[in-house]
């Protein structure tokens, strides 16, 4: 099995190899012939019409010690066409999860190979050296293999499991969340901002939303705000401007419930936190940097890996710090941060330059 820095290799080798548009030049490739497309569904029933009509002539001659399995079996067949098909459509669906923009190249990157092969990509045919398989069980199910040379070992998924997962919510790739979305209302959950501010198509904030000075700042005896003061530049010249003060403790009081229940969700999908954990929380990214990632980001040996799922104690702990961290950073800090105030309160005021006084001019004055 590959290790988990060795899987992050290849898989963004083969991110690398999907967003390659000089593979069309590739004459190598161009020349090599793909071979079938596997016939996969073919060869599964190649031999199951002989074997279905020598089973119903048992049956209905009596010319057999177990007639009821040989008549079980045949029910199996009539039924394993529309079992392939539904197999072959769980897999292809769950592999959709691959085209996400915050794809997560922890998961494991036999999945990326097995896409390539299933959609045909120039370099993964029979005389590529790969080859897949749908086998049926005896017990009506399935089981697709594969390999060739960038598995490790050779690929099996079985129907039945496969489906069992589906119907428990899991999935073979995780999808990863995007924790910058739905900020507008976590913060209007908090009562921070007023719901006039979201709109209510996208649920996104309106460039205008803010939190009040009057429920939030630090305000004197007669309500008035109490500013604190920052210095600018405009023009080569320096001002002063006065910015709003906001109670933090207050606000922190008031977020932290919110930031708990959301924390909860996402640990709720144990793979889908892990995900958030090694694309958005492990490395203390910026919103920014999170939002112009390329496809290959990950957090490297800070990464979890989902082959030790369950998450244990510590490391719930931890999401939960840093998902709180991230938010407080990249989503509540530019919105109490050097907010200007409306009016002449919030006009700047030049700062008045200062000459350094020389001894010629300390002579010239007093002695002159």
């Amino acid at each position: 099995m590959l290790s988990q820095e060795e899987n992050r290799i290849q898989s963004q080798q083969l991110q690398n190899e999907d967003s390659n548009d000089g593979i069309a030049y590739n004459t190598g490739l161009l020349k090599s012939n793909p071979g079938a497309a596997f016939d996969v569904l073919g060869k599964a029933f190649a031999n199951t019409a002989s074997e279905y009509a020598e089973n119903a002539r048992k049956v209905n001659t009596n010319d057999c010690e177990n007639c009821d399995e040989l008549a079980h079996k045949n029910q199996m067949l009539e039924e394993a066409p529309n079992e392939a098909i539904e197999f072959i459509t769980n897999i292809t669906s769950e592999l959709e999860a691959l085209k996400q923009p915050n794809y997560d190249i922890n998961n494991p990157s036999t999945y990326m190979v097995l896409n390539n092969i299933i959609n045909r990509r120039p370099g993964y045919g029979e005389s590529d050296g790969y080859n897949i398989a749908l086998n049926l069980q005896d017990n009506g199910g399935f089981e697709l293999k594969a390999n060739g040379p960038k598995f490790d070992e050779e690929f099996k998924i079985n129907s039945n499991r496969l489906k069992q997962l589906i119907n428990n919510n899991k999935s073979l790739i995780s999808t990863t969340p995007n924790i910058n979305e739905g900020i507008g209302e976590i913060l209007t959950a908090a009562s921070l901002i007023n719901p006039a501010f979201v709109n209510p198509e996208t649920k996104k904030l309106n460039p205008d939303a803010r939190i009040s000075i009057a429920d939030y700042g630090v305000l004197d005896a007669e309500g008035n705000p109490i500013y604190d003061q920052i210095e600018i530049e405009i023009d080569g010249k320096k001002y002063m401007r006065n910015v709003y003060q906001y109670d933090e403790s207050k606000i922190v009081k008031k977020l932290v419930p919110i930031l708990q229940a959301e924390v909860a969700g996402y640990l709720s999908d144990e793979q889908s936190a892990v995900a958030a954990w090694n694309m958005y929380l492990a490395n203390d990214t910026s919103m920014v940097q999170d939002d112009e990632r390329v496809k290959d980001k990950n957090a490297g040996d800070k990464s979890w890996a989902y082959q030790n799922l369950p998450l244990n104690d510590k490391q719930k702990k931890e999401f939960s710090e840093k998902y709180h961290s991230y938010f407080i950073k990249n989503t509540l800090l530019p919105f109490i941060q050097n907010q200007v105030p409306e009016g002449e309160d919030g006009k700047p005021t030049l700062i008045p330059q200062t000459t350094e006084t020389t001894d010629e001019d300390l002579y010239k004055k007093y002695l002159g």
